[in-house]
């Protein structure tokens, strides 16, 4: 093999430079779903009283599909690092048949280029788990009524 053209290296470069946008549009598309989840909650617009910010809303834990829309939307809508859409029963099959054990070790622990726990940092346990449920459900092949 000969040297390396500049042609070459351009195109790398090139290549490098759109791998980085990509990975950075989809890091700032992952604060989206949270910032608008912060503009529509009261709670967390509470400037009154600041005794008042606290409620047993703001306890309660989160379900499957507010973890989703916080967090794992960001890849799993648009299939970003090849994390499977959401209702993709296709790409998720190969994903269930390990067991809903082995699901949510991954979303613990990350795979791939999913990072430990979705990058859910606030995220409890239960959480995870079920926002796994929730996309295991979505998953899930219609059934058509013969």
């Amino acid at each position: 093999m000969g040297p390396i053209s500049n042609e070459s290296r351009r195109s790398h470069a090139s290549s490098h430079r759109i791998v980085l946008a990509l990975c950075g549009a989809a890091w700032f598309l992952s604060f989206v779903p949270n910032a608008l989840a912060i503009a529509g909650d009261p709670v967390a617009q509470a400037d009154a009283d600041p005794s008042d910010a606290i409620s047993d809303e703001v306890l309660k834990p989160l379900s499957g599909r507010r973890v989703y829309k916080r967090v794992c939307m960001a890849c799993h809508t648009l299939s970003v690092w090849g994390a499977p859409k959401l209702g993709d029963h296709v790409a998720w099959a190969p994903r269930i048949s390990k067991g809903r054990p082995a699901l949510y070790f991954s979303a613990q622990n990350g795979l791939n280029e999913m990072p430990p726990r979705g990058n859910c940092d606030f995220c409890t346990d239960d959480e995870l788990r079920a926002a796994v449920d929730y996309l295991v459900e979505k998953a899930q092949p219609r059934r058509r009524d013969d």
